[in-house]
């Protein structure tokens, strides 16, 4: 297949450095969904693709598309979002584009993730990022068909409208019947069912408020990534730097 150049407007998933000054860049497009394409000389100072290449950077970007790599040819910033001034911001903001990046195949168009990438980024600037990344992940998996079943026992069918435990690995929720013989379950109550209703249903044009407690918060936050990670067979590494930035002093 010949080489074409394609544009398209995109977010900025995740780089990895190669060589003494390339970077591989995979960006999360309207027009094609993801893609991993090379940017030779973007990490040296004068080079044009230097910030546009960064993670967390709406872009506009030309592409040169080969039969065995994608090059970079040019890209321009639409919009930088400020979340790398805030390390808190940004190992939130790392967890959700991990989760979107591990869960995207290449090549596979999506606009309703793009929008919900683009929204996130807008909304971590402004609110509460833990909160953020809570109610971008419930969405993302909506989109993606993978929601949990919160409403009936997955073994049985029984209507479950009481504090239960979910399995990850079934699917959804037991009832107290099937319970009793689950190895692998999280505690799950009607609170947390409650948060998960709301995160999916937020608008993020609206803004709309959101009330979030602790405890409900935290059993949203366990069952997400142990479903997560029970699909993509992987840990997430972006954990290990956000437990590292959540124990740091206040002062530091």
């Amino acid at each position: 297949m010949d080489e074409k150049t394609i544009h398209a407007e995109g977010v900025v998933l995740r780089t990895i450095d190669f060589g003494e000054a390339h970077r591989v860049v995979t960006v999360y497009t309207k027009e094609f969904g993801k893609i991993d394409a090379n940017a030779y000389g973007c990490r040296r100072p004068r080079s044009k693709l230097a910030a546009p290449t960064l993670m967390f950077n709406h872009i506009s970007v030309d592409l040169l598309h080969g039969p065995k790599v994608d090059m970079i040819r040019d890209a321009e910033i639409i919009t930088y979002f400020p979340i790398t001034e805030d390390l808190m911001r940004i190992a939130y903001a790392s967890l959700f584009f991990e989760i979107v990046n591990q869960m995207t195949p290449l090549n596979q168009k999506d606009e309703d993730i793009f929008f919900l990438l683009l929204n996130a980024l807008k909304t971590f600037v402004e609110r509460n990022p833990r909160v953020v990344t809570a109610a971008a992940a419930c969405q993302f998996i909506a989109i993606s068909g993978v929601l949990l079943r919160l409403d009936r026992c997955v073994q049985c069918g029984a209507p479950v409208d009481y504090d239960c435990a979910v399995d990850v690995l079934d699917g959804g929720v037991l009832c107290r019947d099937c319970f009793e013989h689950a190895v692998n379950s999280l505690p799950f109550t009607l609170n947390a069912r409650a948060l998960v209703d709301d995160l999916i249903a937020f608008d993020w044009n609206e803004q709309s408020h959101i009330n979030v407690r602790a405890e409900p918060l935290r059993d949203v936050e366990k069952i997400l990534v142990a479903h997560i990670q029970s699909i993509t067979e992987r840990p997430l590494q972006s954990l290990k730097f956000l437990r590292r930035i959540r124990s740091m002093p206040a002062s530091a």
